[in-house]
């Protein structure tokens, strides 16, 4: 043994508070969410297995996380409780992103168990219900990874994958918040049915540029980049 007095730690996501760097969120597999600040050092801030985090800009005590598969949240920065209880994500890190301008809007990820379908959903109320009759996206599957530009949010790209009806991909983007899909796999056509989106990303001031990652072991298919808006994309991976 040589690690000695080091302590490690499987970390699944990391939330910086923009406006302080000391100050972060961890989500570790089975061993809960942790919070850093400059002041208190690390504190355990919920049990179980951690997942995707977040902090809200605007209100640093507002987090938000995973437990054991299910969003939870934080008013007051030191307890957490569950976000609507009807709220099933469909997977232990699923993800949910807090809108880029309104941080009372979040979306998440939801498996319809009705419709066999993955979801995104939207709340309004910081997390406390979510509509989850007017689903802002469905597709097949599960979902793997969205993203809301940060610029127009009302562009919104949206990766799902299904492994039940023979394992194949899926993106599309909507220009209108949700209220119509199109395609968005012009340029993946060679690995969209062999590996999963893993994460999705757009430009912070540049609502046509955004890249994905892909997971899975096809080499030389990691990294895709688009200018037109998630339209069409470039393999970036090697650049």
């Amino acid at each position: 043994e040589i690690n000695g007095n080091l302590a490690l730690n499987e970390c699944y996501d990391v939330a910086i508070y923009e406006n302080d760097p000391d100050m972060y969120l961890i989500g570790t597999h089975d061993n809960s969410t942790f919070k850093h600040t400059t002041s208190t050092g690390w504190d355990q801030m919920a049990q179980g297995d951690g997942g995707i985090c977040a902090i809200d800009k605007t209100n640093t005590d507002r987090l938000y996380g995973m437990c054991n598969g299910y969003l939870i949240r934080s008013t007051d920065g030191l307890s957490w409780n569950w976000c609507y209880t009807g709220l099933h994500v469909g997977g232990y890190n699923s993800p949910f992103k807090i809108h880029p301008t309104s941080s009372n809007i979040i979306y998440a990820a939801y498996f319809d168990g009705s419709l066999a379908q993955a979801a995104i959903v939207k709340s309004t109320n910081y997390g406390q219900s979510f509509d989850l009759t007017n689903h802002v996206g469905t597709e097949w599957g599960y979902t793997t990874a969205f993203d809301v530009s940060p610029s127009n949010s009302n562009k919104i790209l949206f990766a799902t994958y299904d492994v039940w009806n023979g394992a194949y991909g899926n993106l599309k983007l909507t220009f209108n918040g949700g209220s119509s899909w199109t395609s968005a796999e012009s340029g993946l056509q060679s690995i969209i049915n062999k590996a999963q989106i893993t994460d999705i990303y757009y430009q912070r001031n540049n609502s046509y540029t955004a890249w994905i990652c892909f997971g899975g072991f096809e080499n030389g298919k990691r990294v895709y980049k688009s200018t037109g808006s998630g339209l069409y994309w470039s393999n970036i991976t090697y650049n």
